[in-house]
């Protein structure tokens, strides 16, 4: 079922994205509530030993978090705080470089790079362009909460 839902697509090798993680976060997202180990391989059917490989590494990416409650350890996708006016910033950040990828006229079969290289380039590039503005986001945020 999960393998149609998310198949496998080529932006997993430049995004290196293991496929076990990605069905272990579609499963913490469609529980929607913290998942013992026990109860997500019951949900997902992946070994408690498999997950217990994973969890960690999803953890250390930002994906996951574990929280403990009366010696249980339960798992949940990192919340995503959402706010109009941070998406707005991210919109307006992000809206110039779609127009220019929209509207680009460039003949890619001019160049000896492969496609598959120059699109991986390009996420790269844009992730670095987003990471650098983050803390200024952040320190905007503050500031508007801080009324300053």
């Amino acid at each position: 079922m999960i393998n149609n839902i998310l198949p496998r697509t080529d932006l997993d090798k430049f995004f290196n994205i293991d496929p076990t993680r990605i069905k272990i976060a579609f499963y913490m997202y469609k529980a929607a509530k913290p998942l013992s180990l026990s109860q997500l391989a019951s949900v997902s059917d992946i070994s408690p030993q498999l997950l217990n490989h994973h969890l960690p590494k999803l953890i250390k990416e930002g994906i996951a978090v574990m929280v403990e409650e009366a010696g249980t350890k339960y798992y949940l996708l990192q919340p995503f705080y959402y706010d109009e006016g941070i998406m707005a910033v991210i919109f307006h950040a992000f809206s110039p470089i779609v127009e220019f990828i929209n509207r680009s006229e460039c003949d890619y079969s001019q160049t000896e790079a492969d496609p598959e290289d120059i699109i991986a380039n390009n996420i790269q590039a844009l992730l670095r362009f987003f990471s650098i503005n983050v803390n200024t986001l952040r320190d905007e945020v503050k500031k508007d909460r801080l009324g300053s």
